[in-house]
């Protein structure tokens, strides 16, 4: 995932912010909190990722297993809408599951 600055144009290079860990898995959905943490989801592999600001390591699964769809708590099915709630509770919309799911901070 890269970042560009304001008013940028075609030829304007991009910052790294944030990589799941595979790097090959394509972002379905993206949420940035005012503090500007990452977390994107990856539709693919059935998880939701978080890179801290100002982090460009990998980022870390916080929700879902990795290429595990399923209907358990602890799993998702085509995650895509994410929001972060000003107590950093996860809410994550499915497409497959159609269901939204919530983690608590933490």
């Amino acid at each position: 995932m890269l970042r560009f600055p304001a008013n940028s144009t075609s030829t304007t290079v991009g910052t790294q912010v944030a990589q799941n860990s595979g790097g090959s898995a394509a972002v379905a959905g993206l949420y940035v909190t005012p503090s500007l943490d990452i977390y994107f989801s990856s539709h693919q592999e059935h998880v939701v990722y978080k890179t801290p600001a100002g982090s460009t390591a990998n980022a870390t699964v916080v929700a879902g297993t990795i290429n595990s769809a399923g209907s358990l708590f602890k799993q998702l099915s085509s995650p895509r809408g994410i929001f972060v709630d000003s107590s950093n509770n996860l809410f994550v919309a499915e497409f497959n599951g159609r269901r939204i799911m919530r983690f608590p901070a933490g």
